[in-house]
């Protein structure tokens, strides 16, 4: 097992090293139309891996601007979306869809940025008749912003807003924290565990999962992300390690090419979660 302990990740796949076995994890891997997949199953609270119990896919691909690999990524994680919806067994009567981050950092900012694009119907259904948007669902979406901006702890403000709207299913989306520099803006990850808010810039908030919302969860981001740790052990291959009192522990890096790369990201989530919350809807 993997056991930086500074450096950090939100990728249950990159905590296990290669061949390992556990009677609470299981582990499976797939590679097709271009697309690596890593399968994470952790069956108890109590594991190695210190993570939530539930399911955790990974989606690993070396292009992004590609638009044949981009429907590739989008029909494949609606598929794991939809998998994993069937295996809660629950109706999709109303769904809240959370964008999570900064939206003024731009390695923070995908939350967000998805929540721009998600096609919301939650007014037409409270309003209006919802035969104006066949072949939707009731969906809406919130943005609770960081407790920098607020004041408030995010888990506060969407509780309110499930207690309030009563959704069957919450998505939370969010930037993360990856310890593998070829996963940057390169990996997408879905779990059925839930979230901490702010984990991909080393946050840690109070997490939204079936736990403490009692509703079923479905978390989705990407690594935007990665501490000054993992890229010292990515170039001298674990033979340098950061003390507690080093400043740069401190310190995540992102990628130059970051804001446009955040777009094409931010259009493929939002595509992955109007698909699965609006199948029937001939626009999308």
């Amino acid at each position: 097992m993997n056991m930086h302990a500074i450096a950090h990740t939100d990728f249950a796949d990159e905590l296990i090293e290669e061949n390992y076995h556990s009677d609470t994890i299981e582990i499976s891997k797939q590679k097709t139309k271009g697309i690596q997949y890593s399968y994470v199953r952790i069956l108890d609270d109590h594991n190695e891996l210190q993570k939530p119990k539930g399911d955790y896919v990974t989606i690993e691909f070396k292009e992004l601007h590609n638009q044949k690999l981009q429907e590739n990524i989008i029909s494949c994680s609606c598929d794991l979306m939809h998998k994993m919806i069937a295996k809660m067994k629950i109706e999709l009567e109303r769904i809240l869809v959370v964008g999570l981050g900064n939206r003024y950092v731009t390695s923070d900012a995908l939350g967000p940025k998805v929540i721009q694009d998600i096609l919301v119907t939650a007014h037409y259904y409270k309003y209006e008749d919802p035969k104006i948007l066949e072949g939707t669902r009731n969906v809406a979406a919130i943005q609770p912003g960081v407790m920098g901006q607020t004041g408030l702890e995010t888990y506060d403000l969407v509780k309110g807003i499930v207690d309030s709207y009563q959704p069957s299913l919450v998505i939370v989306v969010d930037a993360l924290a990856t310890t593998t520099i070829d996963r940057i803006n390169r990996a997408i990850q879905l779990n059925t565990a839930g979230i901490s808010p702010g984990s991909g810039v080393g946050n840690k908030r109070k997490i939204l999962s079936f736990e403490s919302l009692h509703v079923p969860v479905i978390a989705i981001g990407v690594a935007t992300v990665i501490s000054i740790q993992s890229i010292i052990d990515y170039l001298m291959d674990g033979k340098y390690e950061l003390h507690k009192e080093d400043e740069l522990l401190s310190y995540m890096v992102t990628p130059k090419a970051i804001d446009e790369e955040i777009k094409d990201l931010s259009y493929i989530l939002a595509q992955i979660i109007n698909r699965v919350v609006h199948p029937n809807f001939s626009s999308l």
